[in-house]
C-alpha cells in the first residue's frame, strides 16, 4: 500500500505538439500527458540512460565501498517516444525552443513547461519559520497579505488562486529567493529540491512578466494499493487533510488552516464511494479503467537487459554502464559480485541453502518417521497426538500455465504469459492451507491477525516463517516437505480445468472467500475476515481454498511474465540472490475475485509478517480494507 504526500503541481499555459486540451492549462493533466518525456529528462540528468536505453537498476558497492548502479531492465528511448511522434533530438529541439520551457538546460530541457515541488511536508515547522522570518525581515508582509490568502501554515495559502497573477508570481519568486529556498533547507528533507525549486522559480519569473499564465494545483492526499485508491477527507479550498477522530464530527466543518466553512459528508461513505478502480477484473470478465486515458503506458516497453540484448551481450552492456558511471574497469566484476548484499537477501540465501541441504538429505534417506501415515492417494503427518496435516496426491501431468488472453480482462503484469508446463512426478499437497492449530502445534506461536478457533488459516506468516515451518515438518516426518512451486500451485489449483477459475470463468460468493465489487461501494458493507479452511467447496481434486481466503506463498522469487521459467515445474530462481520479493497465489478475503483467478500472481517481501499495532481508528479502518492475508500450504514429495 502507498500513501501520497501533498505536493505542488504547476504548468505554464502554452500550445504544444506534445500536449493538448486540458493538458495546456490543468497541471495534473499536463503532468500526465508529458510524463514519459519528463521521466526521460530526469533519467538523462541522473545518468540512467546508456546507449539509447533508459535503464532500471539495482545497487552494489565496489571494493572501496562506493555505490554503483547495475542495469537490470530497460526500454529503448525511441520506443518510449513513439507516442509523441518524435525522436529524442526532435523532442529536445521542440522543447528547447519553447518560450514556456522553464528548465535549467544543465538538468533537462524536456517538458520544462510543467513540474512539481515534491517530497516534503506542507506542515513542516522549519518551512513555516523560514517563510515567516523572511517576510518580516524583507518588509514583504504587507504585500503578501494583500496578494495571498492568509493561512496557518502560510504554505497552504499560496496555491488557492490559480492561475497566479503576475504580481503574485513576482512576489513568490522574491520571497523564495530571499528565503534561499533555491538551495536545500536544513530540516526540510526535500527530495529533488536541487532542480525542482530552481525550475519553479524560472516558471515564476516567466509568469511575472505577464507573458504567460502559471497554473498551480495541490492534489489532496490519496492512499492506494496497486488497483484501488481512495481520497482522504480534506478542505476543498486549501486541500488540508483532515485527520480528526472520525466519531467526533459535525456535518459542517471550518478548516483550521484557511478558515473556510464547508459541509462534510459521512466519513466512511466518502472513503468508500471515492474508491477508484484501475483495470480491475472483478470475476465476470469486465474490466474498468481510467476515463480519457489516451497516454500510452511506458511499462510495456521495459524488458530485462537479457531480452533487450540477448544473453551473450547482457554482461557487456552492464560493464559499459558501470564504466559510464565512473567505475574502474578492474572493479566492475567486484560490483557485479556484490549485488543484492542486504541483510534480508543474505537471510533469504541462507534459508534457501539450508533448505536445499535438508531436502537433499531427506530425499537420500527415504526414511519416513512414525509420524507419517500412508493411505491410497493420501498422506497424513502427525505433528502431535492430536494434530495432523492431511495431504492429497496430485498426479503428474501437462498443462498450460498463465494467461493466454481472451480479450475480456487485463491481468497486466499479474500473470505469467501462457507457457506449457510438464509436471513429471506426482506430489502430495496440503488439502487445506496450514491452519492456526497446525501452526501452533509445530511453531508454538500465533502470527494471526484474526482471532478464532484453530480451523482458521494462518493469515500473517512471512515467507521466511513458512520456510521454517517446512523445515520443522521435514525433521518431524523424515520426508522432504517444502512450499509448492508456482507451477505446482497453479497446476493443482486448475485441477485439469482451463478456465479462469477451477469453477469456470466466474467465481461466485458461494465458491470462495473474496470481496465482491459491490461491497467496495457500500458504506455499511459487512466487515470481512478469513474463514475456516473447509467453509467453501473444494476443487475437482479435493483441495480447499484455492480461490480466495488467503494468498499462499510459493517457492519462487518474483519475476515478470514467463520468460526463463522452467518447463518442468521447478521453481524460478534465476534472480533469487537479488530478489527480496516472493510469489504468492490464490487471492484474499478482502480482494476482488480477479485476484483469486488460477493464473493471478502477487508478491510480497519475504519478511512480511504480522502487522504492527495501530492506534488510529481511521488508519486501522483503511488498513483493514487493504492489507493482504498470506499463509501457505505444504508440498510433501513422493519418495
Amino acid at each position: 500500500m502507498s500513501w501520497t504526500r501533498q505536493f505542488l503541481q504547476w504548468t505554464l499555459e502554452a500550445e504544444c505538439p506534445f500536449r493538448s486540451g486540458q493538458g495546456c492549462t490543468v497541471p495534473w493533466e499536463a503532468n500526465r500527458q508529458l510524463e514519459t518525456l519528463t521521466r526521460i529528462g530526469h533519467a538523462i540528468y541522473d545518468g540512467d540512460v546508456c546507449e539509447g536505453i533508459k535503464v532500471r537498476s539495482t545497487f552494489a558497492k565496489d571494493s572501496r565501498g562506493k555505490t554503483f548502479k547495475i542495469a537490470r531492465s530497460g526500454a529503448r528511448i525511441a520506443d518510449l517516444l513513439r507516442q509523441y511522434g518524435a525522436s529524442l533530438d526532435e523532442a529536445r529541439k521542440i522543447c528547447g525552443g519553447c518560450p514556456a520551457n522553464a528548465s535549467d538546460p544543465s538538468v533537462s530541457n524536456l517538458a520544462g513547461c510543467q513540474g512539481k515541488l515534491n517530497g516534503f511536508d506542507f506542515d513542516n515547522e522549519n518551512l513555516e519559520k523560514v517563510l515567516q522570518k523572511t517576510l518580516k525581515q524583507t518588509g514583504m508582509k504587507k504585500r503578501f497579505s494583500q496578494l495571498f490568502h492568509l493561512t496557518t501554515p502560510l504554505w497552504y495559502g499560496l496555491w488557492i488562486d490559480s492561475p497566479l497573477k503576475p504580481e503574485q508570481s513576482r512576489l513568490l519568486a522574491e520571497l523564495f529567493r530571499a528565503a534561499k529556498l533555491d538551495v536545500p533547507v536544513e530540516g526540510l528533507e526535500i527530495t529533488h529540491w536541487d532542480f525542482e525549486m530552481p525550475h519553479f522559480l524560472n516558471a515564476l519569473d516567466i509568469a511575472a512578466t505577464g507573458s504567460m499564465r502559471l497554473h498551480v494545483y495541490v492534489p489532496s492526499v490519496w492512499s492506494c494499493d496497486e488497483y484501488e485508491a481512495w481520497e482522504w477527507e480534506h478542505c476543498p479550498r486549501c486541500k488540508k487533510t483532515l485527520l480528526s477522530d472520525i466519531n467526533e464530527r459535525s456535518p459542517t466543518q471550518r478548516c483550521k488552516v484557511c478558515r473556510f466553512r464547508f459541509d462534510l459528508p459521512d466519513r466512511m461513505e466518502q472513503l468508500l464511494n471515492s474508491t477508484h478502480y484501475f483495470d480491475i477484473d472483478d470475476g465476470d470478465g469486465a474490466a474498468e479503467s481510467n476515463e480519457g486515458n489516451d497516454v500510452v503506458s511506458s511499462e510495456s516497453q521495459f524488458h530485462s537487459i537479457q531480452e533487450l540484448f540477448g544473453p551473450d551481450r547482457e554482461q557487456s552492456f552492464q560493464l559499459r554502464y558501470l564504466i559510464q558511471q565512473g567505475c574502474a574497469p578492474e572493479e566492475c566484476d567486484v560490483v557485479l559480485g556484490n549485488e543484492g548484499d542486504s541483510p534480508l537477501l543474505r537471510r533469504i540465501r541462507s534459508v534457501r541453502r539450508g533448505r536445499a541441504v535438508t531436502l537433499a538429505d531427506a530425499r537420500r534417506k527415504k526414511a519416513p518417521t512414525v509420524a507419517v501415515k500412508f493411505a491410497e492417494k493420501r498422506l497424513r503427518i502427525a505433528i502431535n497426538s492430536e494434530v495432523e496435516i492431511d495431504f492429497l496426491l496430485i498426479p503428474a501431468g501437462t498443462f498450460q500455465m498463465g494467461w493466454a488472453g481472451d480479450g475480456t480482462s487485463t491481468p497486466g503484469g499479474h500473470a505469467p504469459g501462457a507457457i506449457t508446463i510438464s509436471i513429471a512426478r506426482p506430489f502430495y499437497l496440503g488439502k487445506v492451507p496450514v491452519t492456526l492449530e497446525q501452526w501452533q502445534a509445530l511453531m508454538d506461536s500465533n502470527p494471526n491477525e484474526f482471532d478464532g478457533d484453530g480451523s482458521l488459516p494462518v493469515d500473517r506468516a512471512s515467507w521466511l516463517d513458512a520456510q521454517e515451518f517446512c523445515e520443522r515438518l521435514t525433521a518431524r516426518s523424515g520426508l522432504p516437505c517444502r512450499l509448492p512451486t508456482e507451477a505446482e500451485w497453479e497446476y493443482a489449483c486448475r485441477a485439469g480445468t482451463t478456465t479462469r477459475f477451477s469453477t469456470g470463468d466466474e467465481l461466485l460468493s458461494s465458491q470462495g472467500n473474496f470481496k465482491p465489487r459491490e461491497e467496495f461501494e457500500q458504506a455499511d458493507a459487512p466487515k470481512r475476515q478469513t474463514t475456516a479452511v473447509v467453509t467453501y467447496p473444494p476443487n475437482q481434486w479435493g483441495l480447499f481454498d484455492m480461490h480466495g481466503n488467503i494468498f499462499e506463498w510459493c517457492e519462487d522469487c518474483l519475476h515478470e511474465g514467463s520468460e526463463g521459467m522452467p518447463v518442468d515445474g521447478s521453481p524460478y530462481l534465476l534472480n533469487a540472490d537479488s530478489q527480496p520479493r516472493q510469489i504468492m497465489r490464490g487471492g484474499s478475503f478482502n480482494k476482488p475475485a480477479a485476484y483469486a483467478a488460477s493464473y493471478w500472481r502477487e508478491s510480497a517481501s519475504a519478511d512480511t509478517g504480522p502487522r504492527e499495532p495501530c492506534d488510529s481508528a481511521l488508519l486501522k479502518f483503511v488498513l483493514d480494507m487493504y492489507w493482504t492475508a498470506h499463509g501457505f500450504r505444504v508440498v510433501c514429495e513422493v519418495i
